[in-house]
């Protein structure tokens, strides 16, 4: 129970949410929704696969989260935001304009 007395929302699906606002600058807002505890990892990569940014990498609790992504030096274009926990794993296009 929370700390409201209610049952906690636990996701039925392993998600990512379409990253908001897309096309984004400065930064945008990622949800995701775990639904069994494991380890978790959201990572940014660009078009040829390059790792950009590393935003989760914990085991975590299921449930429904979000992170702020701000880029540093990154320039225009598309990037892919992947989630991965156990063999479960979802991908969403991003679009970055300086």
């Amino acid at each position: 129970k929370d700390k409201n007395g209610d049952d906690p929302v636990v996701p039925i699906d392993f998600r990512l949410d379409q990253n908001y606002p897309n096309p984004f600058n400065p930064s945008t807002v990622i949800a995701y929704h775990v639904n069994k505890y494991d380890d978790v990892t959201l990572t940014v990569y660009d078009v040829r696969g390059r790792e950009i940014a590393v935003l989760v990498n914990a085991k975590m609790r299921p449930g429904n989260y979000q992170v702020k992504f701000t880029p540093v030096n990154l320039a225009s274009g598309i990037y892919f935001c992947v989630l991965k926990s156990g063999n479960d794993v979802d991908s969403k296009k991003m679009i970055y304009i300086r």
